[in-house]
């Protein structure tokens, strides 16, 4: 449904949560007996929690994967709806056994109309901090057509990455 409401411009912008925070789901599905919260974040301490917490993210990456596949799949001016489009998704916590944001995954989808270039990898190489979350975001909202000149707090003395901290990967 929501592919078909962006290719027929009815909307172009959503919000799409897999869970709430703190989501007490049973992935049955996936083999999986306890919830998610409490029995498996607060569990990654052991290697079932690890393990069941790699299958919970397997589930949601292969969800973001097959609706990225359905936009890419609907024409759209001299493309597809996904180069069209942007896609920022990301979780609550980095590590959500320590409810902390050290080496915070995002993932950008889409091209965002060419202003986003594909098959990029960055992690930054301090992982402990969580700096590059801002930019992060003012890149996201920047590539969709938001003018703004800084988003988020950061540390006015870090060192932003630059292109040899970038790492391209085949898409």
């Amino acid at each position: 449904m929501l592919a078909a409401a962006l290719a027929c411009d009815i909307t172009r912008l959503f919000t799409y949560e897999w869970s709430t925070n703190q989501s007490e789901f049973v992935y049955s599905e996936l083999g999986i007996s306890g919830t998610h919260h409490n029995d498996v974040t607060h569990n990654l301490g052991s290697s079932q929690g690890q393990n069941d917490q790699r299958e919970i993210i397997k589930l949601v990456m292969a969800a973001l994967a097959g609706l990225a596949d359905e936009l890419r799949s609907l024409p759209e001016a001299g493309g597809n709806v996904l180069d069209n489009t942007l896609i920022l998704g990301t979780s609550e916590h980095a590590n959500p056994n320590a409810h902390n944001y050290r080496d915070h995954p995002f993932v950008l989808v889409g091209k965002a109309c060419g202003n986003i270039r594909a098959g990029m990898h960055h992690r930054h190489p301090g992982g402990d901090n969580n700096q590059d979350a801002p930019d992060v975001l003012l890149t996201a909202v920047r590539a969709v057509g938001v003018p703004l000149e800084q988003l988020g707090q950061t540390d006015p003395g870090f060192e932003r990455f630059t292109s040899d901290t970038v790492t391209e990967i085949e898409t």
